[in-house]
Parts: structure tokens; sequence; C-alpha cells
């Protein structure tokens, strides 16, 4: 075999639990080592009908009054399956912030931001 592909998580090759044979080349295992991963989070929220632009596939929020990553960007599921869903993302200090929340508290702050956005929400 020449080549083979690999869709291990970033994780895992840094844990060097698998073994290739022959073993990765040199640059190959320092560009594991030297990358990074983080947190990404998402939140789904299904409404009974649809009150944003559904031709949106990406909706930014950018000032939101929350702390700098919480919220800003929505993904319009409904442009893809016609269920009024929208998904929040969270990224890194962000994410774990919430991750300390309750569920509730965390719907909580999202519906209050789609709330200010869209009133009508």
């Amino acid at each position: 075999m020449d080549a083979v592909i690999t869709t291990l998580p970033l994780g895992v090759l840094k844990q060097g639990t698998v073994e290739f044979h022959p073993p990765l080349p040199a640059q190959k295992r320092q560009s594991i080592d030297r990358m990074g991963y983080g947190v990404l989070d998402k939140l789904y929220l299904e409404f009974d009908q649809v009150f944003w632009d559904t031709e949106e596939t990406w909706i930014g929020l950018v000032e939101t009054g929350l702390p700098r990553g919480q919220f800003n960007i929505w993904l319009n599921v409904f442009k893809f399956t016609g269920a009024p869903i929208l998904m929040g993302l969270n990224a890194a200090a962000s994410a774990k912030t919430l991750a300390d929340m309750d569920d509730d508290a965390v719907v909580a702050r999202a519906m209050s931001l789609l709330n200010r956005a869209y009133p009508q929400a």
C-alpha cells in the first residue's frame, strides 16, 4: 500500500497510543505535537416557528452584551432541514464558562439574546 488516510482525533494522535508501521516521519510527529485544539460547544434550540431570515446560513450577532464569544454565531438549521432550529456556537473560554452553568441557565442566556435580536422570538 502506498498511502493511508486516517481520521483519528488529534487527541488520540497526541497520546501516541496508535502505532504506525513504518513510524510517522519526524516532521509529521512534530506537527502533531505543535497542533492544539479547543472547546467548541453547540446549543440547538427548536422553536414552534421560524422568526429569523430563512435564506441566511449563518447569523452573526456582534453586539450581544454577553461575554466575548458567547452566542455570537448561529447556524440556520431550517435552511437545510426545514425544521425551525437554530444552532448557537460557543468556543474557547466562553464555552468553558457555559459548561459550568446548568442547562436551563444556558438556554435562558441564549433566549435572552435572541429575544433582543428578534423581539418576536
